[in-house]
């Protein structure tokens, strides 16, 4: 064999050898790459960064976006821990392939979750690139034993809150969020925690919830018993007993005499009662919280013509809480 058919041979041979090795490097990265797209959208979520998630993906909730900030994911008290990442679709792909997602929040144990991936093209001709098609998002919604409070905090967001069958859901990315309750000196609720997970469907639940259970605090049962104390003197002093003055004031007013009370009514017994009622239990609904009170004293005496009464001294009514702790006192409920 002569020198020149030997470089031939080897100049071939290099040639096969490059053709073998860059094909092969092609054919690793096209399979790599949907893996690689759906990695570095979920870490994007995992590290808080939900910009770049809503960049490499459509959220596709349209101005629902409250939830899907920088500040709201990195206020989390835990975010996305991703595990394996891993094509689910057999070869050859066609356009679209499933690519499944190992992930957990609080729990220990992982959950998956599969997105679809999509082929869009392939630079110099031949590296394939792909994009995500879907969201990962769970569905939140914050449930309250007053909905008349309208909203709640998730981080610096607000978020509408909603009783069973009244319900608003917000999109958010899979993380344990803390839901705080209106800021108000007569009502309180604890902070709670809702955490939103993207296969709550496939466990038969259709939204991630969290709730918040409100109370009546102190400042409104002291504001009550200074309304209450004002009320009652004006209806023992009035020359005409309005018709919101409590009973035992009527009844001792239309025998032309006034009681004696010998320990004014005050939301400080165990017969006493302060507390949050519903629509149902009111004359027409209300857009603010209303609370109902009945404040007991005593006992109260009164001449009624010729018999000596003595009874409980009470007084009843409902508080509206509007906006600004916008206090509205009305006397004389049931």
């Amino acid at each position: 064999m002569t020198r020149k058919r030997l470089l031939v041979g080897w100049s071939v041979g290099l040639f096969a050898v490059a053709v073998v090795a860059g094909w092969s490097l092609v054919s690793s990265h096209n399979e790599d790459v949907p893996v690689t797209a759906v990695r570095e959208y979920v870490e994007a979520i995992a590290r808080g960064d939900a910009t770049r998630a809503n960049g490499l993906v459509d959220p596709g909730t349209g101005d629902r976006t409250a939830l899907l900030t920088d500040e709201v994911l990195s206020s989390a008290r835990q975010r996305l821990v991703v595990g394996d990442v891993r094509t689910t679709s057999p070869q050859p792909w066609g356009e679209v392939v499933e690519v499944e997602v190992d992930w957990r929040l609080s729990e220990p144990g992982f959950s998956s979750t599969r997105l679809r991936v999509q082929r869009t093209g392939a630079e110099f001709g031949v590296l394939d690139t792909w994009r995500v098609l879907d969201p990962l998002l769970a569905s939140v919604v914050v449930e309250t034993n007053e909905p008349r409070t309208s909203t709640a905090r998730i981080g610096p967001a607000t978020v509408p809150v909603g009783a069973p069958g009244h319900l608003r859901a917000v999109p958010a990315y899979p993380a344990v969020y803390e839901v705080r309750g209106i800021g108000s000196r007569y009502l309180a609720a604890e902070p709670t925690e809702v955490s939103a997970r993207p296969d709550q469907p496939s466990r038969g639940q259709e939204f991630s919830r969290g709730r918040l259970e409100y109370t009546t605090t102190e400042a409104l049962r002291a504001e009550l018993d200074t309304r209450i104390s004002e009320h009652l003197a004006t209806c023992l002093s009035a020359a005409d007993v309005g018709a919101d003055c409590p009973h035992f004031v009527r009844n001792a007013a239309s025998a032309g005499t006034r009681p004696v009370v010998l320990r004014p009514p005050a939301l400080d017994d165990e017969q006493d009662h302060v507390g949050l009622i519903g629509d149902s239990l009111l004359d027409r609904p209300s857009p603010v919280p209303a609370v109902e009170f009945q404040a007991v004293g005593g006992p109260a005496t009164y001449a009624y013509y010729e018999e000596q009464r003595q009874v409980t001294a009470r007084v009843t009514g409902i508080a509206f809480i509007g906006a600004n702790d916008a206090l509205t006192v009305t006397f004389g409920h049931r």
